[in-house]
C-alpha cells in the first residue's frame, strides 16, 4: 500500500519550489488607479484531489472583527480507501494582507498546495473530530480569537483555511490532508464605504416537445423542491432583504408554470378571443355562407354526462411548483427586476444576421408574459458571458438596460457607460462574479460570498469607492445544500457596505458615454446560435399567426408557438443546436399538418352551359377544434372568374358543401385551382384542381331560336299581306 504521507510530501516540496514566504499575491498587475483584476480573472484552475475532502460552509463572522472570536465550520469527508485516525481540523491564516484587487484574482487562481500561511496550533484551538472509515463524512468547527489570529492590521483581505491532519496506520506526518480556503477582508471601523448590486440570474435551458410539453419534465419538478437549485434560490432571496436584483428569462416562470398544472401541451381550446357570436354549439351546424346548402355533420360520439363532474386532481409536484411561484412572487415584489428576451434569445447571432424581427418578438413576448404573471419588470439583455459586438448594441433603444462584463470595455472607468442610441450598458464585475479560490467548490455560497465581501472591500480602498460594483451571480447558480449556513446576504451586511438595486445604478446616469465597440472575442462569435436556428425560429412566429388566424375561438396559439420558437435560437443552447433546431423543425412540421387538415375537395370536370353557372365544392374540418375559412379559387388566364364565397364556420369534423358562382368570358378549357385560407389570406395547405370547360351553347340556342321567330313573324306578315290584297282585288272584280 502507498503511504499517503510519501504523496502529501512530495506535493509540498513540489510547491515549495513554486512560492517562498507566507503571503504572496500580495501585489500583482493592475490598473494603477484602480486595482481592478486582470481580464483572465474568471479561469479556474483544477486542483488535484486530496485524501480528505474538506469544506467550509459556515464563517462567522464574516468580516474580521477589531475583537472577538472568528468561528469557522464546515465537513471532512474520508475520499481514500484508508481508515484515518486521530483527525484534527485547524484554522490557517495570512499575517499580512492582499491589498489589490489584481492581487486577489492572482490568488483565487493560486495552487491550492501553496503556503499561504501558518496554523494557529495553540492547544485548545484546533477541534479534534477522531478517526474516519472510507466514505465516511463528520462535521467539525474550529473557533479562534481575533489576538490568536496574530495579523498586521493592516486593512485589506487576508487568507483564511482549515486543515485537516491525521494518521494512517499510526503513521502522523504533520502534513495537511485535506484543505479548504477562503478571503476574509478587514477594514477600519471607519473605513469609507461602497455600493454593491447583486444580481440573482433565473435562467436555464427550457426544452419543449413539438406538442408543446416539457422535456425533463422530473428534472424540472426537482428543480422546484425545497432542496432542489430553483427551490434553494428563492429561500436564500428571502433571507436578502428589498435590496436584490432579479434577472428572469420569463420562460423558465412559463416552464415552472407548465409543472404546476401537471405539464400540459400546447392548447388550442377556446380562450376567449373569439366572436362573441356566430360561432356554432357543439352538435349544430354552422351557419351556412351565402348561397350554400347547410353543411352535414358527421356522427360523433355523445358526450360522457358525468365529464363535467370529473376535477382532475394536481399531483404533488404540481403543488410545489405552484408554491415555488407563489413564494417567487412575494420575494420578488420589492425588488428590482429585469426581464430579459423570452427564452434569453442569443441576441448577438440574432442581430448579426440582422433578423431583428426575431428580437422584438421576444421582447415582446417577454413584456406581456411578465404583465400576465403580475411581475414588474425593466426590459434587458444580458448575455451570460457578458459580452455583446456592437451591432446588437445599436439595435437595442434607451429602454432596455444592457449587463456586459466589464471586459468589454477594459479602458472605460464607472460602471455605467453611455451609447449614441440612448442605451445604458451596466458593466458588471467579472473577478468578484468567478468565486472563491480552490480547491473549495468556487461556487460554493460561502465561498461566493467571502470573494464578494473581499472585492468590495478592496474596491472600497480605492478612490472609485463612490462607484458601486455591480455583480451577476452565474447563470445556473446554486446555492448548495448548506446554503443557510453560509448566511449569505446576512454576511454581506456590514457597515462599510451598502447593497442596492441595478434600477438605482442606472438611474444614477452614465459616467461617460462612448461610440467605442466593445471587445468581442472570436470565440464568442464562433459560439453563435446559427442562421438555421433563427430562421426556424421565425418560422413559428409565421405558422402561429396563420394557425391564430384559422381557429374561431383561440389566438392564444400564436405566442405559444412564437415562444417555442426562441427556445432554437436561445443562449441557453449553444453548444446543442442541432437538437435545438430538430424540436423547433419537428414542432412547425406538426402545426403544418394541422394546418391541412381543413381540406377542400372540388369536382373534377365543370361544364357550363352559359356566361355563368355554379360550382360546388366541399369543405372539411378534421381538426378537434372549430375553424373559420376561406375558399378562393385561382385561374391561369383571365377569361374565368369565380367568385369568392362568404367564409364558412366549421365545428369540429364538420363539413359543409359550398356553391361558388363561376363567370366565363370565352369558350374553352381552362385550369382551377382551389385552395383553402384564413380570412386573412394565409394558406392552410389543402388545395385541389379541377377543369372547368366554357361552351356558351345556350346562348346560340337562343340566338338561333331569336332568328327562327323573327323568321316566322316576317312569314307571317307576308302572308297576311297577300290575303289582304287577294281579298282587295276579288272584291273590286266583284
Amino acid at each position: 500500500m502507498t503511504r499517503p504521507w510519501i504523496v502529501r510530501a512530495a506535493a509540498c516540496l513540489a510547491a515549495a519550489v513554486v512560492t517562498a514566504g507566507t503571503v504572496p499575491f500580495a501585489a500583482g498587475t493592475a490598473d494603477a488607479k484602480t486595482g481592478k483584476a486582470p481580464a483572465a480573472a474568471h479561469v479556474q484552475r483544477k486542483v488535484a484531489a486530496t485524501p480528505l475532502g474538506l469544506t467550509m460552509d459556515s464563517m462567522t463572522p464574516s468580516t474580521i472583527p477589531e475583537r472577538g472570536r472568528v468561528t469557522v465550520s464546515g465537513t471532512v469527508t474520508n475520499n481514500s480507501d484508508d481508515v484515518w485516525t486521530d483527525l484534527q481540523v485547524y484554522l490557517f491564516r495570512s499575517q499580512t494582507p492582499i491589498t489589490t484587487r489584481a492581487g486577489l484574482a492572482e490568488a483565487a487562481l493560486s495552487d491550492p498546495a501553496t503556503d499561504v500561511g501558518p496554523r494557529v496550533a495553540t492547544e485548545g484551538r484546533f477541534d479534534e473530530i477522531g478517526d474516519l472509515a472510507p466514505g465516511e463524512s463528520t462535521s467539525y468547527t474550529v473557533s479562534v480569537s481575533r489576538s490568536d489570529l496574530a495579523l498586521s492590521g493592516e486593512p485589506g483581505v487576508y487568507w483564511i483555511g482549515t486543515h485537516v491532519l491525521g494518521a494512517v496506520d499510526g503513521v502522523r506526518d504533520g502534513l495537511a490532508a485535506g484543505k479548504a480556503r477562503s478571503f476574509m477582508p478587514l477594514m477600519d471601523e471607519d473605513a469609507e464605504g461602497t455600493d454593491l448590486a447583486v444580481v440573482m440570474p433565473l435562467r436555464d435551458r427550457v426544452k419543449r416537445a413539438p406538442n408543446g410539453s416539457l422535456i425533463g419534465l422530473r428534472a424540472w419538478q426537482d428543480a422546484v423542491s425545497d432542496e432542489g437549485r430553483l427551490g434553494r434560490i428563492v429561500q436564500l432571496a428571502s433571507t436578502a432583504g428589498s435590496d436584490l436584483t432579479w434577472l428572469v428569462d420569463p420562460a423558465v416562470l412559463e416552464a415552472i408554470g407548465s409543472v404546476a398544472v401537471d405539464d400540459p401541451s400546447f392548447s388550442t381550446a377556446p380562450d376567449g378571443t373569439g366572436p362573441e357570436a356566430g360561432t356554432p354549439e357543439e352538435g349544430s351546424p354552422s351557419p351556412s355562407p351565402s348561397g350554400s346548402e347547410s353543411p352535414s355533420t358527421e356522427p360523433t360520439e355523445a358526450a360522457d354526462p358525468d365529464a363535467e363532474d370529473e376535477v382532475a386532481e394536481l399531483s404533488p409536484e404540481a403543488i410545489t411548483a405552484t408554491e415555488w411561484l407563489q413564494r417567487f412572487r412575494s420575494e420578488s415584489a420589492d425588488d428590482s427586476m429585469l426581464a430579459l428576451p423570452y427564452g434569453d434569445v442569443d441576441v448577438a447571432a440574432i442581430t448579426t444576421n440582422r433578423l431583428r424581427p426575431v428580437l422584438e418578438e421576444s421582447q415582446r413576448l417577454s413584456a406581456e408574459t411578465m404583465a400576465a404573471l403580475g411581475l414588474t419588470a425593466r426590459s434587458s439583455v444580458a448575455p451570460p458571458r457578458g459580452f455583446l459586438p456592437a451591432r446588437a448594441l445599436a439595435a437595442l433603444d434607451a429602454t432596455t438596460t444592457v449587463l456586459m462584463t466589464d471586459r468589454a470595455f477594459p479602458t472605460r472607468s464607472g460602471t455605467v457607460v453611455g451609447r449614441s442610441n440612448g442605451t445604458q450598458v451596466v458593466l458588471t464585475d467579472s473577478a468578484a462574479a468567478s468565486g472563491g479560490p480552490g480547491p473549495t467548490d468556487r461556487l460554493d455560497a460561502l465561498a461566493v460570498r467571502q470573494r464578494l465581501l473581499s472585492e468590495s472591500a478592496l474596491h472600497a480602498l480605492t478612490p472609485e469607492r463612490d462607484t458601486p460594483l455591480v455583480v451577476t451571480l452565474p447563470s445556473r447558480f446554486d446555492p448548495g445544500d448548506d446554503w443557510q449556513s453560509a448566511d449569505f446576504f446576512g454576511g454581506l451586511d456590514v457597515p462599510w457596505l451598502t447593497r442596492v438595486g441595478v434600477g438605482e445604478v442606472v438611474e444614477s446616469g452614465p459616467a461617460s458615454t462612448t461610440t467605442q465597440p466593445p471587445l468581442y472575442p472570436a470565440s464568442q462569435r464562433a459560439a453563435h446560435v446559427p442562421l438555421a436556428n433563427q430562421l426556424a425560429a421565425r418560422e413559428l412566429q409565421d405558422l402561429g399567426r396563420v394557425y391564430a388566424e384559422l381557429l374561431t375561438d383561440n389566438d392564444s396559439i400564436a405566442d405559444q408557438l412564437a415562444k417555442a420558437g426562441t427556445l432554437a435560437t436561445s443562449y441557453q443552447v449553444r453548444g446543442r443546436t442541432d437538437a435545438a433546431l430538430t424540436r423547433a423543425r419537428a414542432t412547425a412540421e406538426r402545426v403544418r399538418h394541422n394546418l391541412a387538415s381543413v381540406e377542400v375537395d372540388g369536382p373534377a370536370f365543370v361544364s357550363m352551359t352559359n356566361e355563368i353557372g355554379p360550382i360546388g365544392v366541399t369543405v372539411e374540418n378534421k381538426l378537434d377544434d372549430t375553424v373559420t375559412v376561406q375558399l378562393e379559387a385561382q385561374t391561369q388566364s383571365g377569361d374565368v372568374e369565380i367568385e369568392k364565397p362568404d367564409p364558412i364556420t366549421l365545428g369540429p369534423g364538420q363539413r359543409a358543401p359550398v356553391r361558388m358562382r363561376a363567370r366565363a368570358a370565352s369558350i374553352g378549357v381552362h385550369n382551377v385551382t382551389l385552395v383553402a385560407t384564413t380570412t386573412e389570406g394565409s394558406m392552410l395547405g389543402s388545395r385541389d384542381q379541377f377543369t372547368v370547360r366554357s361552351s356558351n351553347i345556350g346562348t346560340v340556342i337562343w340566338v338561333v331560336m331569336g332568328a327562327g321567330a323573327a323568321l316566322l313573324a316576317v312569314a307571317i306578315v307576308v302572308r297576311l299581306f297577300r290575303r289582304v290584297r287577294a281579298y282587295r282585288r276579288d272584291g273590286a272584280a266583284s
